[in-house]
């Protein structure tokens, strides 16, 4: 048999003849799709220095420590559904370890090409589809710097609403997803209330946040009452970005940065704003924190978020303190435990560190009020973690030891912190320099007692 875009004819059992064609429909259109999202890979920054990738094992491509390899002779012999998984896995293995827009826009275009065959394949309510759709829309959570972004937001929201529509039976693994997370098990409650989470954030990039905040408090609600601690950190942090934008307006706009140079107390209505901000934003970092411990991105994700509104709220002190553990944890799971040379994550963090501490002012007249119960969330005491070794979490009357090294893990005995040394031996020595690097930025905060107001001259 010589299937059609191929020079060569392939040797196929009888059984297979009849099946050969219908299985490789698509397989051309798929198989650029595949090589363009491959391509983008190796281009990006991780990898673009690496050399010959026909080199590396399988054991570093399955770590992200090497790029991808492309062999002509495999890609010759793939179905349909195996293009499919190609790319799905693809994008599942690569999309955090890379993190760039053109790595999220081609895993989108990628995707979509995707979606078609899996239909015809699988059918519309599959666990096939479900998971390509989910991807698109992991993908298109951080295409928000594309002029095209609203275009994209109503496909998306059509996504959302596919996604609504299917009923799984019970508790079901998705296909390719479930192989890097084992976690991604969902319902069709769970599935309901991710694809609300995603309407939510597509409704806002369409130019209606008062409406996307409304549905991600209903989203909110949805995972509260199913006690998805993961799902539910990541719906506040959204809801809390949301409320801190239409508080001080984009970051990078005009607005804003002339509201940083005339430097003004914010109008009772956006100060409102960005103190419901900042309750979301510790409810997503205990929730956060409960779930995954301290050593994990989102829990690095959500100190960041909480630093970048109390920065914007004149809170300088707590601002520095959180920003300070973000860029300390980002470092940590990046370059330890990822073992990546560099990662925008850690770069943003550690910046927007240093502009704080620039920026500090003690006490400042023109910081927001906060209620007493928030000021209490943002102070450092009010951390409650999960052990990084086993499922126990620190209570009021029972607090961890962190790690005197690193800074990062804490532990809830000896015997923990015994048992998960081997791993963490690596990424605690790698921090250490970062640990005291953060601690001498910290050591540049301004002494309170020697504060004076403006207008005021010293005794």
């Amino acid at each position: 048999v010589r299937l059609p875009g191929h020079e060569e004819a392939e040797v196929l059992p009888l059984h297979e003849v009849l099946l050969a064609r219908p299985a490789r429909k698509e397989a051309k259109k798929l198989e650029k799709a595949a090589k363009d999202l491959h391509d983008v890979i190796c281009q990006s920054e991780p990898y673009k220095d690496y050399g010959d990738a026909n080199k590396a094992t399988l054991q570093q491509i399955r770590n992200g420590d090497a790029p991808p390899v492309w062999s002509v002779n495999d890609a010759r012999h793939r179905s349909d559904l195996e293009w499919i998984a190609h790319i799905c896995m693809k994008a599942c293995a690569y999309r955090n370890l890379v993190s760039s827009l053109e790595l999220h826009k081609q895993c989108w275009t990628s995707l979509e090409i995707c979606v078609e065959p899996a239909i015809t394949l699988f059918g519309r309510q599959a666990p096939e589809v479900v998971s390509l759709l989910l991807l698109q829309l992991y993908a298109f959570e951080d295409l928000y710097d594309l002029p095209n972004y609203k275009g994209l937001a109503r496909h998306a929201r059509r996504k959302c609403e596919d996604l609504m529509d299917v009923k799984l039976e019970g508790e079901v693994s998705l296909p390719w997803l479930s192989a890097r997370d084992p976690s991604m098990r969902y319902t069709s409650q769970l599935l309901q209330a991710e694809a609300t989470q995603h309407l939510a954030s597509a409704t806002a990039a369409m130019g209606d946040p008062e409406g996307a905040i409304d549905i991600y408090e209903r989203a909110i609600g949805q995972l509260t009452t199913l006690g998805d601690l993961g799902r539910l950190a990541t719906c506040h942090h959204d809801c809390a970005g949301l409320l801190a934008v239409a508080a001080l307006g984009e970051p990078g706009s005009q607005y804003r940065e002339l509201r940083e140079c005339a430097n003004h107390a914010l109008l009772p209505k956006q100060a409102k704003k960005l103190v419901q901000a900042l309750r979301h934003a510790c409810e997503a970092l205990r929730a956060a924190e409960l779930k995954y411990g301290r050593i994990s991105t989102a829990t690095a994700q959500m100190h960041y978020a909480v630093g970048r509104i109390c920065r914007d709220g004149r809170l300088f002190s707590p601002a520095i303190h959180h920003l300070g553990q973000a860029s300390l944890i980002y470092y940590e799971v990046w370059c330890g435990y990822a073992r990546c040379k560099t990662h925008p994550d850690v770069t943003t963090a550690v910046e927007s560190l240093q502009e704080a501490i620039d920026n500090y002012k003690v006490r400042g007249p023109k910081c927001i009020d906060l209620p007493r119960e928030l000021r209490d969330a943002i102070d450092p005491e009010a951390s409650r973690c999960k052990c990084a070794q086993c499922p126990n979490v620190e209570t009021d009357d029972v607090r961890f030891d962190r790690c005197s090294r690193c800074k990062v893990a804490k532990y809830c005995s000896r015997e923990c912190q015994r048992q998960h040394f081997r791993e963490h031996k690596h990424a605690c020595k790698v921090c250490e320099p970062m640990a005291l690097k953060i601690q001498e930025m910290r050591e540049k905060e301004p002494d309170p007692s020697s504060y004076v107001p403006d207008g005021y001259a010293p005794k």
